[in-house]
């Protein structure tokens, strides 16, 4: 089985949209796809309740983030990894292909790429970067050059 970590280069980027349409693109070639988001956000979570009414996919319900924060607030953050894999295993079974999608960042908090770089090492996972242009008239460049800096963050 194949998994693939969906994550964002930066904020806005499109993660949920790029997300659904890996999911349906592996769909309409016959390939048995399955979909988790192992940590929830502190928002409305727009891309599982998407899944659930767009698709024959039952994904598990995402760890809390309150309870991920408790884990990695206390420097349990093995415990918070075997629980996401445990997730993901989960969702995983009887699936040629797993899409995870990462965490976004949110306000307030500043560990959303590190946890994101520990789910993908945790998963075996393959990484899908996200990226938008984050200025009107940003040019390819500083776009690739943006994108570099995150798969930095990912050991990339």
């Amino acid at each position: 089985m194949r998994t693939l970590f969906v994550a964002p280069a930066g904020r806005n980027v499109g993660l949920t949209t790029a997300t659904l349409g890996l999911l349906r693109a592996f769909d309409r070639q016959g390939v048995r796809v399955a979909f988790a988001k192992p940590l929830s956000t502190q928002a409305e979570d727009r891309s599982l309740a998407l899944v659930r009414l767009g698709t024959t996919m039952h994904p598990p319900t995402p760890i809390g983030r309150a309870v991920a924060e408790e884990l990695l607030s206390s420097g349990q953050d093995q415990l918070l990894l075997e629980k996401v894999v445990a997730l993901c295993n989960e969702a995983a079974r009887g699936a040629d292909v797993l899409v995870v999608e990462g965490l976004v960042s949110e306000a307030g908090t500043a560990y959303e790429m590190r946890v994101n770089a520990l789910m993908v090492k945790a998963l075996d996972a393959e990484l899908v970067l996200v990226a938008a242009p984050s200025a009107p008239g940003e040019t390819p460049v500083q776009l690739a050059d943006a994108l570099a800096i995150a798969a930095r963050g990912f050991g990339e």
